[in-house]
């Protein structure tokens, strides 16, 4: 399956995201993003997965999070099942970000989602990724 296949399929095909991205964890290059352009700040990104504690996402410089041209505010970040994950909002439209060993998975929902289930895309493909060592 190609990287686009899986933000097609998976974030945008779960219906509860409007827009996807896979990007580097290196560099936040982006490896495949959905044709409606969340064009996240990668570099921002990078710098927040690769920090020593992201569940601390301020700690580590990040407030907020540009997607779509737009700033989104960072509410919060965890670690769940050892998967460091970022929780964004911006009016009421949200995003998450999940980071793997190789890669960050970002979703963007709208004001007709609920945030729970596009987390949830968003962290199962995550998860999936991170299970075979991506």
């Amino acid at each position: 399956m190609s990287w686009d296949a899986y933000v097609t399929d998976q974030i945008i095909g779960s219906g509860y995201a409007v827009a996807g991205a896979i990007l580097s964890k290196e560099d936040g290059s982006a490896w495949a993003e959905s044709s409606e352009g969340l064009v996240p700040d990668g570099a921002k990104l990078a710098t927040w997965a690769k920090s020593a504690d992201p569940s601390q996402p301020v700690v580590a410089g990040v407030s907020s999070v540009s997607l779509c041209g737009e700033s989104y505010m960072v509410l919060n970040g965890d670690v769940d099942d050892d998967i460091p994950t970022l929780c964004m909002k911006k009016g009421k439209n949200g995003a998450f970000a999940c980071v793997t060993e190789q890669c960050i998975v970002v979703g963007q929902h709208d004001e007709k989602a609920q945030p729970g289930p596009c987390r949830n895309a968003v962290f199962n493909l995550a998860k999936y990724l991170k299970d075979n060592s991506y």
